[in-house]
């Protein structure tokens, strides 16, 4: 029945077939079978010195077949985190969902909630590396940490929960449900005086605004997310889940963006780069990612291709090592932007298709609108006039159906400048709106264009135009030559009259 192997010294016994050993096991009487694997359990979690620890997932299976249920979610879980930062996906569901199921066979005056949300919180994270945030199982899985979130108290959770919920809506663009939880997890931060989830809060609330196209409240709420987490209060880089963004890092880049377009470009290019700094000494690759698309969005409407190029080189080393971040990743478009307008024609608009493709099959949502902008300025460089049109008219549909208002006046910059592209003819000025019709503060070309566009020098002042540039490039056709004097007169009024009277001179 049994094979002898290993060393005269350490002798080790095997059944001599499958069948046999599970004939012996079943053979054993419940209470002995579970007294076996208890000792065997404990031993393998406490060996004797020297000898190896057991994996976990070894030690989940003994405490569970011992009916030890709460060592056994122990391990459960902790296999499940290591399975997650090792990419085994699909594993780590296995182990998470295993210790979920044990969790529900506790005595009610055991189950904790924020042991529960703890689970509930990293199953999340390798769901949505597994199968995106589309899945309808992620979306029922956040549905329930939305739930349970108000009844924990232990600040780590809490941040983790929230972080998850945050990513969750923005990638689904659920922005009303996204603001009210933004409010509660404000109320809740304060509540149990907790800094962080203040911050958390207000990140997810100016985050919404901003995708919106609310800059105005955007900059207000990133703002203070800016000012209420210090880096010395906010959780140390280990303590990220592998989809946790940094909370500083995003509020920062975000709230990047928003000066740019209130045309506070040097504040907004000091800040992006305090970002980057930031995501880079965390080491989170996550957080890296998600600033340096932002950072890439701002280099992208000034123009600095070399500098879009840069960071997406960086962005590639990172998912060699991380594949599964290359979710909902718009790092081949804004790559494929930057290479066309180094002349790399042809990569570069490869490029933009391949990324786009990619997206469409994972059924992403966030950043359609932006994405088009980009997809049609690039064919309106290759002289694709009908096809560029066809873009920007995508991204005005996508953004009224979703409520991503921020690209609207690009897309109609573009179509109001595609008559006069390089190579064609005509005059395109009249069909250039005003502003956006429900959002005029927003939508205006000036307000989106007042950062945009133009590579203005840090050092640039009101009088950063020559006299007659308006005549000269408009003869060229240059794209955005009224959004660039634009934003230099906003720029102008900014230093003397404050944004919002800026923005009528301009």
């Amino acid at each position: 029945m049994l094979v002898r192997k290993g060393s005269e010294q350490e002798p080790a016994y095997e059944f001599r077939h499958a069948l046999i050993q599970e004939a012996a096991y079943e053979s054993l009487l419940k209470p002995r079978r579970r007294l076996y694997h208890q000792c065997v359990a404990r031993l393998l979690e406490h060996p004797p010195t020297g000898a190896a620890t057991a994996p976990p997932e070894l030690l989940a299976h003994h405490y569970t077949q011992a009916g030890e249920w709460e060592p056994a979610i122990r391990c459960w879980a902790r296999a499940g985190e290591l399975a997650l930062k090792r990419s085994a996906f699909e594993e780590s569901i296995s182990h998470l969902e295993q210790a979920l199921r044990l969790f529900e066979r506790l005595p009610p005056a055991e189950q904790r909630a924020d042991e529960k949300l703890r689970l509930l919180v990293v199953l999340g994270q390798a769901l949505v590396a597994a199968r995106a945030y589309s899945a309808p199982e992620v979306s029922r899985l956040y549905a329930h940490i939305a739930r349970l979130f108000h009844e924990v108290r232990e600040p780590p959770v809490l941040l983790a929960a929230c972080r998850g919920l945050f990513n969750q809506n923005l990638m689904r663009l659920n922005f009303p449900l996204a603001g009210s939880l933004a409010e509660q997890i404000v109320s809740l931060g304060e509540r149990i005086q907790v800094p962080q989830l203040v911050g958390v809060g207000r990140l997810m609330g100016g985050m919404s605004h901003f995708l919106q196209g609310h800059v105005s409240e955007a900059h207000a709420l990133l703002g203070e997310a800016v000012a209420s987490v210090t880096p010395e209060m906010e959780q140390a880089p280990q303590q990220l889940g592998v989809l946790e963004p940094d909370s500083l890092a995003m509020a920062q880049a975000y709230e990047a963006a928003a000066l740019m377009l209130r045309c506070e470009q040097r504040a907004g290019q000091r800040l992006i780069d305090t970002a980057l700094r930031r995501a880079e000494r965390l080491g989170h690759p996550y957080t890296f990612i998600l600033v340096c698309h932002a950072a890439c969005c701002l280099f992208q409407i000034r123009f600095e291709a070399h500098r879009v190029l840069e960071l997406t080189e960086r962005q590639n080393a990172v998912y060699e090592q991380n594949p599964f971040l290359r979710l909902e990743s718009w790092t081949p478009v804004q790559r494929g932007w930057a290479l066309v307008l180094r002349g790399q024609r042809e990569e570069g608009y490869a490029s933009v298709l391949a990324g786009l493709e990619y997206l469409r099959q994972a059924h992403a949502e966030t950043g359609w609108p932006y994405l088009m902008s980009l997809l049609a300025e690039v064919r309106l460089r290759l002289g694709l006039l009908s096809e560029g049109l066809e873009a920007v008219e995508e991204g005005l549909a996508w953004g009224a159906r979703t409520g991503q208002h921020l690209e609207d006046s690009e897309l109609y910059r573009l179509r109001g400048e595609a008559p006069v592209a390089p190579g064609r003819d005509g005059q395109g000025a009249e069909r250039l709106p005003r502003g956006h019709p429900e959002r005029p503060d927003v939508g205006s070309p000036v307000h989106r264009a007042a950062g945009h566009l133009a590579p203005v020098p840090a050092a640039a002042g009101a009088g950063a135009w020559p006299a007659g540039a308006s005549a000269a490039a408009g003869a060229r056709g240059a794209p955005g030559t009224g959004a660039r004097l634009a934003g230099a007169a906003c720029r102008e009024g900014a230093a003397r009259q404050g944004p919002e009277r800026a923005h009528r001179r301009a």
